[in-house]
Formats: structure tokens, sequence, C-alpha cells
């Protein structure tokens, strides 16, 4: 009898955790979030939560280059972790790169993952258009005898600058392939955005991917789905600046996934 007992109560334990798992959505807060001035080498505090605790959560600053840096720490009981990233260069182009936080199973799957950016400068310049300007002139004189009249004038001139406005652009969203198991990576690509940081989020599930448009408006980014996510439709929102963009993907399970299907692990 008190051995039933007690497996009852772990059972409802382990299903208690379970649920607050569930509950936790990954999440990641830098400190700071930009430099003005990059030095020679800085250092960032990511903190935030995961649904594991126990489990190693990986923190990556991905700099664009084949080797991004990455420091590990622990989750706590409260789902809390804290990891100090150290970047050693001041030497990466561009303004903006993502940093990742993530827990993973043994075989190397991500269960759990989220993302924001790392900017440089802090804030952005804009410049402001030149405004239309214009000068005239005119002379005229006239004179008059018994005879006969002359009159003679200059035509005016004017000189404008204008500025062009290129016409507004609707942005775009598609995710490649639209349909994959628990544990896939598909590559979302938009356009038509303002140039600066894009995010995007599913409206079921858990976790996300953070990008950059570029100056022609376009970006490409791997948006991951949780290994031990819902299956179902789903619909993955872009959004940057006053641009949104949305596209649908549907989440199968793994034995219906085609051979091109490929997992991260």
């Amino acid at each position: 009898m008190r051995r039933g007992r007690a497996l009852a109560a772990a059972v409802l334990a382990l299903a208690s955790t379970a649920a607050a798992q569930q509950q936790v959505q990954p999440t990641i807060t830098l400190t700071p979030d930009c430099i003005d001035t990059r030095p020679r080498a800085w250092t960032i505090t990511a903190t935030g939560r995961m649904p594991y605790p126990g489990v190693t959560v990986y923190v990556q600053f991905d700099y664009g280059g084949s080797n991004p840096r990455t420091s590990t720490g622990s989750v706590n009981n409260s789902y809390q972790y804290s990891v100090t990233l150290s970047v050693p260069t001041a030497s990466y182009t561009g303004t903006s790169w993502r940093v990742a936080a993530f827990q993973t199973e043994p075989d190397g799957g991500i269960v759990a993952f989220a993302e924001t950016l790392f900017r440089s400068p802090c804030t952005t310049s804009t410049t402001t258009p030149s405004s239309s300007s214009s000068s005239s002139s005119s002379t005229s004189s006239s004179s008059s005898s018994s005879s006969s009249s002359t009159s003679s004038s200059t035509t005016s001139t004017s000189t404008t600058t204008t500025t062009t406005v290129a016409p507004s652009r609707v942005p775009v969203l598609a995710i490649t392939p639209a349909v994959g198991p628990p544990g896939f990576v598909a590559i979302a690509t938009g356009a038509g955005f303002p140039p600066g940081p894009v995010t995007l989020d599913w409206d079921r599930g858990i976790g996300g991917a953070a990008a950059v448009a570029d100056a022609s408006g376009t970006f490409s980014v791997p948006v991951p789905v949780l290994r031990k996510d819902v299956l179902g439709p789903r619909t993955l929102t872009a959004v940057g600046g006053a641009a949104t963009a949305s596209t649908t993907f549907l989440v199968v399970p793994a034995s219906m996934q085609p051979d091109r299907f490929v997992f991260r692990g």
C-alpha cells in the first residue's frame, strides 16, 4: 500500500514538473545589449529562462564566421540561467549580431531555443532628405519714343533640388520547406523589409529567430522546430520596423518525413 502511494506521488510530481516545463518559454536578455565604441575585447552577460533545470544551457555569439563564440552555464530549479560570454575581438563587420541560448538532448537535438540581437553602435543615424529650394529672377525694361517703343525681358530661371521617394515595398515571407517534423530546422527568407533587425515568432509552439534585413530589405535565417514541440499547422510571423509578413508551416510526425528531411543533432 505504501509503495503504491509513493509511486503515485512520484508520478504526480513528474507530471507537475512536466507541466511546469511546458509553461516555461525560453528567453534571453543581454547586458549590455549594445555598445557604441568597440573595444579590443568585451563581455556580455546573458540571462533568461529555460524549461529544463540541471541541463546545460549554451549561449552562442554568431558573428557570421565559421566558429561562433560559445559559453555554457547551468539552469537552476527556478528555470533561470546567467552566462557570461567573452567577445575577444572588435574586428567583426556589421552593426548587429545574433546571440542564441539553447538546451540540447544527449544526442545533440535542440529542445529549447531563444535568440536576440547585439548591436553596435547603440544608436542608428538617419539622413534627412534635402528640402526643395528654388530661386528665380526676372528683369524687364521698356522705353518709348514718339515713333516706336522698345522692350526687353529676361526669362526667369529656377534651380530646384528634389528627393525621389521610392515606391513602398510590400514585405513578404517564405519558409523552405513548408513541412517538417519536430527537431527540424527550416529556412525563412524575407524581402521588402526596412533595413535593420527583424524578429520571427511562431503563433504556437516555442522558439523563433532573429535576423537583420540588409540594405535591399532581404534576409535569410534558420528557424528551428523543437524536438518536443506540438504537431499541426502553425504560422511564422516576421516583424521589422513597421513591416509585417507571415507564412505557414506544418509540423508532422517524424514517421511522415520525406527522405530529404535532415535532423540537426
